[in-house]
């Protein structure tokens, strides 16, 4: 047997959804973690720090990842921050700056800001990630809106990035077309395998063997392999049991009416042969 597990894959996007509180006072910040996975698929934690700056301007900072189980446990180096991020007056994403360790800031686009870590402790390959905070002049990932609370907050926070640990298989599916893909509980989907038809000049030169299992012939000729759904292949139908292509309810009436045009039809035989009979007779 063959046993499939599932792959890691390192986290290279991060989508961050949130409302930074309007109603905060300048110098005031907040901390929020994201989780990110490394080539090796270990898990790590990382804090950012949202400081508001001036009105409509905050500062965005994050601190070297930690072991997501050992949060005392520095596994990295962190780099692309800070990041000031600038809203319109009504409380869309307005722009992003970045500045880099020589001190020198740069416009990025808010949707693809670049960050990176280096010298994984775990011997992962240095991460490169697009940290998507959302579109200029949108409401689609930063917001920055009244809180409405008595103490502000960060609200509405939501973190997904696309790096998960290795999985273990939990399924498979087939489509149409025969692939074979394996479903692991890490989220991850694979195609394993493809499923072949089997197609032959002469069909009907096949030897029926039990059930619908046959066996090819001189008459049949020698099978092709062929992706579902190409040529003369048919398409894959997944968790399906091919039976007889007889409807039995159609069969029965077929009968019935096939027995009552002969019981008709005897009937007419009968009452011709009588009046043949009573001919001959009154004849003689």
């Amino acid at each position: 047997s063959v046993r499939i597990k599932g792959t890691p894959k390192a986290t290279s996007t991060e989508d961050i959804e949130a409302n930074l509180p309007s109603d905060a006072a300048t110098g005031d910040s907040f901390t929020t973690d994201i989780e990110l996975f490394d080539a090796l698929g270990n898990s790590h934690s990382v804090t950012m720090t949202w400081e508001k700056t001036a009105d409509n301007t905050w500062s965005l900072n994050a601190s070297n990842p930690t072991s997501s189980a050992d949060s005392t446990t520095t596994t990295g180096t962190i780099s692309g921050f800070p990041i000031s991020i600038t809203f319109n007056s009504d409380g869309s994403l307005a722009s992003a700056t970045q500045t880099d360790s020589s001190g020198t800031t740069t416009s990025v686009d808010p949707s693809a800001i670049s960050i990176s870590v280096a010298g994984w402790t775990t011997g992962a390959a240095d991460s490169t990630i697009s940290l998507n905070l959302g579109s200029a002049n949108s409401t689609t990932g930063l917001t920055q809106y009244a809180s409405g609370e008595s103490t502000a907050s960060i609200g509405d926070w939501t973190a997904t990035g696309n790096g998960y640990e290795p999985g273990t298989l939990t399924g498979t599916t087939i489509d149409s077309s025969g692939v074979v893909r394996a479903k692991f509980d890490n989220g991850e989907t694979r195609a394993i395998y493809q499923i072949p038809i089997a197609t032959f000049a002469n069909a009907d030169g096949l030897e029926s063997e039990s059930g619908t299992t046959f066996t090819q012939t001189y008459e049949s000729g020698s099978y092709q392999l062929r992706t579902a759904g190409d040529g003369k292949a048919g398409e894959i139908e997944a968790s399906s049991l091919e039976s007889s292509t007889v409807e039995l309810t159609d069969e029965f009436s077929r009968m019935i009416v096939a027995q009552q045009a002969y019981s008709a039809a005897s009937k007419v035989m009968t009452t011709a042969q009588d009046m043949i009979d009573t001919l001959i007779s009154m004849k003689r």
